[in-house]
């Protein structure tokens, strides 16, 4: 089940003169799994989620002032509903209230209570204010992505949905340096190069309208560090209307 558009407001999608897309050559379950595809490949072209999702987490201690969430959640981390120290056999040890055993900036935990910012040598000293080091010994429960979808999201879900069950149809798709483009698989062949510019990266789609859009949202903690480490998804929900 698609999350950023529904079946209803894919078929009432409209071009750029205001008429509806004919769609009606495809059935429902056609629809349904290009858009599947489509929201897919945008998530893990960006890295990024564009909506609310209930998500829980099992993390790695990292024996400093600062619990890092990136790179296996490069996205960001709302509300935290629910953070537990637990023991190798995944049982909670004790319960960590925010905003008094830790502060949450979006994509780090930061060890201690709102109002203190603790010097390195303070935090040795003290001890209580760095995360206890070790593996899998943090379960984090909340909301991670975005409070809402993006209308540039939802119309490039739509766009490229179209694009993906009848090609060439969305006329802003085509041109640019890109000689073919399939999104349900992500592959992508270029004419070469234009003006001095390599096109041969397959960083973002290829079609310079959806790049132009999509940039902005790609996050890039995956270039640095690999993804499976540190982070380790139990459960995931979207958790919008």
């Amino acid at each position: 089940m698609s999350n950023y558009v529904s079946l209803a407001e894919l078929k009432a999608f409209k071009d750029e003169n205001g008429d509806v897309y004919d769609l009606s050559g495809f059935s429902d379950p056609e629809l349904q799994e290009a858009l599947d595809s489509v929201e897919e490949n945008l998530e893990l072209i960006t890295g990024n989620k564009f909506g609310p999702f209930t998500e829980t987490w099992v993390l790695d201690g990292s024996g400093e002032s600062g619990l890092s969430l990136p790179p296996a959640i490069s996205y960001e981390c709302i509300e935290v509903s629910e953070l537990v120290a637990i023991n190798e056999n995944g049982e909670t040890l004790e319960t960590l209230v925010e905003n008094k055993d830790f502060i949450n900036r979006k994509h780090i935990l930061i060890k201690g209570p709102v109002g203190s910012v603790p010097s390195v040598r303070r935090m040795v000293s003290l001890g209580g204010l760095l995360w206890e080091k070790g593996l899998r010994n943090y379960k984090l429960t909340g909301t991670f992505g975005m409070a809402s979808t993006p209308a540039t999201i939802k119309r490039l879900v739509s766009a490229l949905t179209v694009d993906t069950v009848r090609p060439g149809y969305v006329s802003y798709l085509t041109g640019g340096n890109v000689a073919s483009f399939r999104l349900g698989d992500y592959a992508v062949s270029y004419r070469g190069t234009s003006s001095g510019v390599d096109y041969s990266h397959k960083n973002l789609t290829g079609i310079p309208y959806v790049d132009n859009l999509l940039k902005r949202y790609v996050k890039y903690s995956s270039l640095f560090m690999n993804s499976t480490e540190s982070a380790y998804l139990v459960g995931s929900a979207y958790a919008g209307a």
